[in-house]
């Protein structure tokens, strides 16, 4: 398994584990959209936005085991995440518009994982591939 493989698995991992903590720490919390003042690890909670963790969990999971899905996975990882950054950034200023719930951890995280969706999209195949080494 290659590094960019074991990176998408464990975003997976990560995104399940967020969205199942989610809807069990926050409940049935109404509404689905918006700002419920729920949190999880600094983390503004709503059932729209855990859904949106365990979506990005299960893809995570199902790219896993091929290289150019997972390449291709990085790719949308970091576009989709610099969409939710921006939109991060927009309901700082138009509030009413913040669907997800998205705070100013949400952003934090949004940029890390923008910054994983570079590793695995156009990162090394593996840590010790030639092209890194020096000589």
């Amino acid at each position: 398994m290659s590094l960019p493989q074991a990176m998408a698995g464990a975003i997976g991992l990560f995104g399940i584990t967020l969205g199942v903590a989610g809807l069990l720490h926050a409940g049935s919390v109404q509404p689905f959209f918006g700002v419920t003042r729920h949190e999880l690890l600094g983390l503004d909670l709503n059932p729209a936005h855990n859904l949106l963790h365990l979506v990005v969990g299960v893809a995570g999971l199902c790219v896993m085991r091929s290289l150019p899905a997972a390449r291709a996975f990085g790719i949308v990882l970091y576009f989709f995440f610099g969409l939710q950054l921006l939109a991060g950034m927009v309901t700082i200023y138009f509030p009413k518009w913040n669907f997800l719930g998205v705070d100013q951890a949400d952003n934090v995280m949004h940029v890390l994982l923008m910054l994983v969706g570079v590793a695995i999209g156009w990162g090394p195949r593996s840590l010790s591939d030639r092209r890194l080494r020096r000589g």
